[in-house]
């Protein structure tokens, strides 16, 4: 339901497990786009630039280090929960059709940690994740429709939404 119209962003980790979700289809899928990495990888970071470069201020993008070479898989910036909660944020987006993501729910916080963390021990990470969200990024994603997800964040960090 995660990815779906109707889903969310939230979800819960319930059993200590492992994640085994590559088939053959999915590994021949994987294999082919090996030929595209470069590709993917330059067009992700022309994405992020434009996000990086266009934002309201009071947004805090990842930072980055001239020696480090960044792919940008995800774009999790961090919002200021004075301006606006983060919930909010998230869903004036989903109202622009603008899907967002928490990248990542801390595991102190999923049911089967909650039984052996306690909250207490981890004030940055509560802290954090209150104010993180991923924002749309993809290597395909149009230029149009990154413009998008720039004007309408800066819309309601300026409160004009």
């Amino acid at each position: 339901m995660r990815y779906r119209k109707r889903g969310s962003w939230y979800y819960e980790i319930e059993e200590l497990g492992y994640k085994y979700n590559m088939d053959s289809i999915h590994a021949a899928i994987g294999l082919a786009q090996l030929k595209r990495l470069d590709e993917m990888n330059q067009r992700r970071r022309c994405i992020a630039n434009i996000y990086r470069n266009n934002l309201d201020s009071r947004i805090q993008c990842m930072q980055t280090r001239k020696e480090r070479y960044h792919v940008y898989h995800l774009f999790p910036i961090r919002i200021d929960s004075r301006i606006i909660k983060r919930d909010d944020f998230i869903q004036k987006l989903k109202m622009k059709n603008i899907e967002t993501s928490v990248h990542f729910i801390p595991l102190h916080k999923h049911p089967y940690y909650r039984r052996i963390a306690s909250e207490r021990d981890f004030s940055v990470a509560n802290r954090v994740y209150r104010e993180v969200v991923s924002l749309p990024m993809w290597a395909d994603m149009p230029k149009k429709d990154v413009w998008y997800v720039v004007e309408n964040v800066n819309d309601i960090i300026r409160r004009r939404v």
